[in-house]
C-alpha cells in the first residue's frame, strides 16, 4: 500500500489506437455524450440566468408597486382624516386644504384655531329695533273691536 501523503501519478491511460474498431467506437460516442452534456449544462445556466434575471425585475416591479400602493393608502388615509375633522370643527370646505397635522389631535387643534381666526363669536342675527311696535298703543284684535261694536248698542 502506498503512504497517503505521497503524491501519486495519474494512472496513464491506454492509447486509443490500441482499442481497436469497438473501442474506438465506444470512445467515440462518451466523447460526443461529453460534449452534447456539457453544451446542455451551458444552455440551462443560461436558461437559469435568464430566469434570475426576469425574476428580479418582476420582483422589483412588483416591490415598487406595493410600496407606490402603500403611499397612496396612506397619503388617502390622511385625507379622509383631514375631512373627518374639518367636517366635526367646522371647517370651511374651501379651507380644508389648509389643515396641518400628521396625528387626528393635531389636526383638531390646528382646525380649532383656524375656526377661531375665521368665526369671530356667534353669528346669530342681531335684533332690528326698527322693525315691530314702536311703542304706540297695541292695535286692537278683531275679537275686541266687535266686542267695542256691540257694546254700542
Amino acid at each position: 500500500m502506498s503512504d497517503p501523503i505521497e503524491p501519486q501519478e495519474p494512472a496513464q491511460q491506454g492509447d486509443p489506437d490500441a482499442l481497436g474498431d469497438g473501442g474506438k467506437k465506444a470512445l467515440d460516442a462518451e466523447r460526443a455524450a461529453r460534449k452534447a452534456a456539457e453544451s446542455r449544462v451551458v444552455e440551462l445556466e443560461n436558461q437559469v440566468t435568464t430566469l434570475t434575471t426576469t425574476h428580479q425585475q418582476a420582483l422589483d416591479a412588483a416591490t415598487a408597486a406595493a410600496t407606490e400602493a402603500t403611499n397612496r393608502a396612506d397619503k388617502a388615509d390622511g385625507e379622509v382624516l383631514r375631512y373627518r375633522v374639518a367636517l366635526e370643527t367646522g371647517v370651511p370646505a374651501k379651507h380644508i386644504g389648509r389643515l396641518q397635522g400628521d396625528t387626528e389631535e393635531a389636526l383638531r387643534e390646528d382646525a380649532a384655531s383656524f375656526v377661531a381666526d375665521i368665526v369671530p363669536g356667534k353669528t346669530t342675527p342681531k335684533p332690528d329695533l326698527s322693525q315691530g311696535p314702536q311703542g304706540d298703543a297695541p292695535k286692537q284684535s278683531t275679537a275686541d273691536q266687535f266686542a267695542a261694536q256691540l257694546g254700542d248698542f
